[in-house]
């Protein structure tokens, strides 16, 4: 009898917009040939940051030049390319910051159009071991002529929690809170946190979706950062200072009228999920020890969550650390 296994859960995300920014380099690496092998080659690493919709989405970018089979790998290609001729908002303002900047600048700025998947990040830090979520670039290509600005996505999961929101009152906002379980390759799985805010689509979930069951929903990705700055006001000069804040959210805005059975072939499977949620605490423990010499290198991670609370995994290999 075969031996069943997680498969990865669907992830149709989207963001089409302006390069606000590019921050990669290309890196010295090892790469884990098929037959155990190891080989020395380059990755394309760092992150780039796309302007849509009125919100800055930061891409992760990691990819090694070959593949494990030896066969060179595209999208390390295409990164290349993204390096040596995309063009960025910080690059044209940078090349007119001696001139007077023309009405028209954007239009010398990259279009570019994006389809990442959400994964999840582990490591230790000097305050503390941090378990994020990210975007992580896949297929990644410039727009030409006209185009619509896009932060969009769609999750297939296995809904591990569905609650309304309070305040700190304890009232009822009228959101809903929503955490699925997002799995990918190799078995492994993290949670991600949604939203949902807008009436109907509440009530719907509220009446039609159950804990415990596989479904999809899609949505809005609504990663924001605002600056507030605060004046002291005394003698002499003021004191001013600044703090920046991130809104990390995910905004369900529809899905599919049900959920799947629970005995669908489609439906994760809930024993896989437990089992799979258990190896990634403990490679959580385990990296988490590794900031204080008690542990071996690990070569596998996960990622982070959004705001209201602290859950979230993904897959990385250990040199891919956060930017």
């Amino acid at each position: 009898m075969a031996v069943k296994e997680l498969r990865e859960s669907k992830q149709s995300n989207k963001v089409v917009g302006l390069l606000k920014e590019m921050n990669l380099e290309v890196k010295d690496a090892k790469m884990t040939m098929e037959n155990g092998e190891e080989k020395d080659t380059k990755a394309i690493r760092g992150y780039i940051v796309i302007s849509a919709m009125e919100k800055d989405i930061k891409i992760k970018l990691n990819q090694k030049k070959i593949k494990k089979n030896g066969e060179q790998n595209k999208l390390y290609k295409g990164y290349a390319t993204i390096m040596d001729t995309y063009v960025s908002m910080a690059d044209v303002l940078n090349k007119y910051k001696d001139l007077d900047l023309p009405d028209d600048w954007k239009t010398e700025v990259t279009v570019v159009k994006c389809y990442p998947k959400f994964g999840e990040q582990a490591f230790n830090t000097d305050s503390g071991f941090l378990v994020y979520t990210d975007l992580q670039g896949m297929s990644i290509n410039s727009e030409k002529g006209a185009y619509t600005e896009t932060a969009t996505f769609q999750l297939e999961g296995y809904f591990s929690k569905i609650v309304e929101e309070v305040d700190e009152e304890q009232e009822e906002t009228g959101r809903l809170l929503v955490e699925m379980i997002i799995t990918t390759w190799g078995g492994r799985a993290f949670p991600l946190d949604l939203v949902a805010q807008d009436e109907v689509v509440v009530e719907y979930i509220l009446e039609n979706y159950e804990v415990g069951l596989t479904g999809t929903v899609w949505g809005d990705i609504d990663f924001t950062e605002t600056e507030k700055v605060s004046v002291v006001k005394g003698f002499g000069k003021d004191l001013e200072t600044k703090s920046t804040k991130f809104k990390k959210e995910l905004v369900i805005e529809g899905g599919a009228e049900e959920q799947y059975d629970e005995d669908d072939d489609l439906s994760l499977d809930k024993d896989l999920i437990k089992k799979a949620m258990n190896e990634r605490a403990i490679f959580h423990d385990e990296r988490r020890n590794e900031g204080s010499g008690e542990s071996k290198n690990n070569k596998k991670g996960f990622t982070p969550k959004p705001k209201t609370k602290a859950k979230k995994n993904v897959t990385v290999d250990d040199d891919d650390l956060p930017f």
